[in-house]
């Protein structure tokens, strides 16, 4: 199992070291992933020497060892009280395949709590941005930041792959980003290399459509230096990628000395593009069957009527007349007052007296709010229009453009905004409501709840059973807090569950825990599994005004100790 994939993963983790300088506790999302409990009682040097800054256990490479950066020492002066707050760790560790680089924020950090009446000195070691990369990654680095600059889109597209063609290793082979594989289709390599070229069983773009008469000649061309700057699309399986790629730099003699470029997904966007005009919109409207198309000829009809596609006489529950036309009347009868903020034109009807008179040439992803006038439903459409053609006195001769369903779109958005501070499943507070409500809230206590073996409730019965015990659990915390006044629950991630109790002291914990578990008795009885539904619950006291962040974090070690307890009782 390679430990530093799983942490990588994780980003932000901690670790609770006790006076052995053995782990002693770990954070929940440690907990919670593959490596579970493997690194309790393990000794915190072989941690990180064999573990976070380790790749492989059979390569045969000495333990890890560095005069600027002992952990053990570290350890050991957060004991004596002089804590390291956010340091900046950078390590290089060779290996056989390849030179890794790590780098993490350690902050190391005295905690002293009473057990059983015994005062008990712990350290606890928070890592934060946890990263590795390779030698060649941090080679390209730069480039790969520069992509940021010369592609806008970049910014708003949330999988872009990226990548870099150094001449001097093979001017046939990209060196590519962790999402990159995934983009194509390809498997993973080792080293993050993949073949380029047109050969037979050879080639990065296998089972693909290229759109361009010609895609490895423009490759070729852009290897030779004979163009700058390659843009093409390609279909791959089920999506469409586009490509945009150019010479980043050049050798003395002007040759291409590292080409790159980046990859991204545009299957969203392959079935609405800002037209050129009004004749390409029934083409599209053939190839996609998705979307709605309008069309005014004034040269033969009044303004009165106009053409649409049945996908447009549907969505708007239009009935055509004699000759197959529609009324402009009844398209009117079918709008609806927008939202404030969802649409920057004014409404439709100013709208198309501007495109008749040519005062506009047309509209882009303009929103319009509908009722369909034979199911009474309501959608929401974004809408184009263009105008193909004028009279000699400048006013529109045709114009036309299309509609599209984006109701569920709009639709989603809302209820992201809704549950912005909200858990979908359970409909609790959030960590960000938490977040909030701290700021305005009085001294309180604090209790952390994690379900037990819930790992094991999803593997045995599933993910749909696992989320009904979420909620179960959820129901059973908030129908306690409702006994009470200024008692708020929280749904933090997962099976994580955070319970403010403002003004109340720690004896309230035993009173709410002894209550919820009863409630949860009751409810399990509703089901049928065999399931022994438990949870763990550690406490913290807050004062207003101190962190919450912290407040928060012991909270969690509390539970974490009681949920190690209950495992050495049960063995």
């Amino acid at each position: 199992m390679i430990y530093s994939d799983i942490l990588e993963k994780l980003v932000n983790f901690s670790m609770v070291i006790g006076l052995g300088l053995k782990v002693e506790a770990v954070s929940s999302n440690i907990l919670k992933s593959d490596i579970g409990e493997t690194l309790f009682e393990l000794d915190v040097v072989d941690v990180f020497s064999n573990k976070l800054l380790y790749d492989d256990s059979n390569s045969g490479i000495d333990a890890f060892e560095s005069p600027e950066f002992n952990i053990s020492e570290i350890v050991k002066q957060a004991f004596d009280g002089k804590e390291v707050h956010s340091r900046k760790i950078i390590i290089r560790l060779k290996t056989e395949l390849i030179e890794m680089n790590y780098t993490f924020f350690l902050t190391a950090s005295l905690m002293t709590r009473r057990f059983n009446g015994v005062l008990k000195k712990m350290v606890v070691l928070s890592i934060k941005d946890y990263k590795k990369f390779s030698s060649t990654e941090e080679r390209y680095r730069n480039h790969f930041e520069e992509f940021e600059k010369q592609f806008d889109l970049v910014k708003k597209m949330n999988t872009i792959g990226r990548f870099v063609i150094d001449f001097e290793i093979d001017k046939y082979k990209a060196y590519g980003n962790d999402l990159l594989p995934g983009l194509l289709g390809l498997n993973r390599t080792i080293d993050n290399f993949y073949k380029l070229n047109s050969r037979a069983n050879d080639s990065i773009m296998e089972n693909t459509i290229i759109t361009s008469k010609s895609f490895y000649d423009q490759i070729e061309s852009l290897l030779t230096g004979k163009i700058d700057l390659l843009t093409d699309e390609w279909k791959v399986k089920d999506k469409w990628l586009r490509l945009e790629a150019k010479i980043l730099t050049r050798t003395s003699k002007g040759t291409p000395k590292i080409t790159g470029g980046i990859i991204y997904d545009i299957t969203d966007f392959q079935n609405y593009k800002d037209l050129e005009n009004v004749h390409l919109f029934y083409e599209l409207a053939i190839n996609s069957g998705q979307i709605g198309m309008f069309h005014y000829d004034l040269s033969k009809h009044d303004s009165s009527v106009f053409k649409a596609n049945k996908i447009y006489a549907d969505i708007f529950g239009l009935e055509p007349d004699e000759n197959g036309m529609y009324k402009f009347d009844d398209f009117l009868r079918a709008q609806l007052p927008l939202e404030e903020n969802l649409s920057k034109y004014d409404n439709v009807n100013i709208q198309v007296d501007k495109l008749k008179r040519g005062e506009i040439e047309g509209t882009n992803d303009d929103i319009l709010k509908i009722q369909n006038l034979k199911t009474g439903e309501i959608k929401y459409l974004l809408t184009s229009s263009k105008t193909d053609s004028y009279f000699e006195d400048g006013k529109a001769k045709r114009f036309g453009g299309i509609a599209i369903d984006i109701t569920d779109r709009i639709i989603r958005e809302r209820n992201q905004a809704e549950f912005l501070y909200k858990d979908e499943l359970t409909l609790l507070g959030n960590n960000r409501a938490l977040a909030k409500n701290m700021m305005d809230t009085k001294d309180g206590l604090g209790l952390f709840f994690d379900l037990d073996n819930f790992k094991k409730i999803n593997d045995t019965y599933g993910h749909l059973m696992g989320d009904k015990m979420i909620k179960f659990f959820g129901e059973c915390l908030d129908k306690v807090a409702k006994e009470y006044e200024n008692i708020t629950v929280y749904r933090l991630y997962g099976d994580e569950f955070f319970v403010f109790c403002e003004t109340r002291h720690k004896s309230f914990a035993m009173i709410y825990e002894r209550k919820v578990k009863e409630y949860l008795v009751k409810k399990m009885k509703t089901v049928k599994e065999n399931i022994n539904l438990e949870a763990s619950m550690g406490t913290s006291m807050y004062k207003k005004g101190s962190n919450v962040d912290d407040f928060i974090k012991y909270a969690d070690y509390s539970m974490y100790e009681t949920k190690i307890s209950k495992k050495k009782r049960e063995n």
